[in-house]
């Protein structure tokens, strides 16, 4: 039977294998930040004083420096690069796609901050008239009319996950703590590259 926490534990199994049978020689080249880890391309996209510019396609991220044998042995540091390195790869498990820093930070490879609009979805839907303004603006756009705005507000509600009957079954305080981490580099990685929307974040709602 189909339950959030049955879909939880199979997604987080698929997370949890990649982890544990890293192998270094065998792990795929992901594209990254300066052609460092996704670890450390994180790192340097919380480092103030760290410049992120952007780089050809065709530089990788070194695998990370682990004995494949014994995932046990591991640094807290290479623990990290082994995690962040499966995240990058299982771009279709649910969990991943709900782990926004690491997604963001993968933009970076080709594009400067100052080049990219981070949009909150909590705030487009509280005020969808000056979200979508600020858009147009940052896309060099004209404003959007009434009409337009009005169909936006009525076609786009948001993600409906939280009233699907299965979500009822989903152990809130196991994915809060799973998330904790993730969402903190999130607001590390906007304080640092766009303050400006970090000041203005609205609280994620209590689910």
């Amino acid at each position: 039977r189909l339950s959030c926490e049955s879909y939880w534990r199979s997604e987080l199994r698929q997370l949890r294998k990649c982890i544990d049978s890293y192998d270094p020689l065998a792990a795929p080249l992901v594209p990254t930040t300066k052609g460092v880890s996704e670890w450390e391309a994180l790192q340097l996209a919380t480092d103030p004083n760290a410049e992120i510019t952007s780089l050809p396609r065709n530089i990788s991220a070194p695998p990370c420096q682990v004995d494949a044998a014994d995932s046990s042995a591991r640094s807290p540091d290479q623990q990290r690069c082994v995690r962040h390195s499966c995240l990058a790869q299982l771009h279709e498990n649910a969990i991943v796609r709900s782990i926004y820093a690491d997604q963001i930070v993968r933009w970076l490879r080709y594009f400067r901050p100052n080049q990219l609009l981070v949009v909150q979805s909590e705030a487009m839907h509280a005020n969808t008239t000056a979200v979508m303004q600020e858009v147009a603006a940052f896309l060099q756009l004209r404003d959007f009319n009434a009409e337009e705005l009005s169909r936006f507000a009525h076609s786009r509600q948001g993600s409906s996950h939280h009233l699907n009957p299965i979500s009822q079954t989903c152990d809130r305080e196991t994915m809060r703590a799973f998330f904790a981490p993730h969402n903190k580099l999130l607001q590390d990685v906007l304080r640092t590259r766009w303050p400006k929307v970090a000041s203005r974040w609205l609280p994620w709602p209590a689910v």
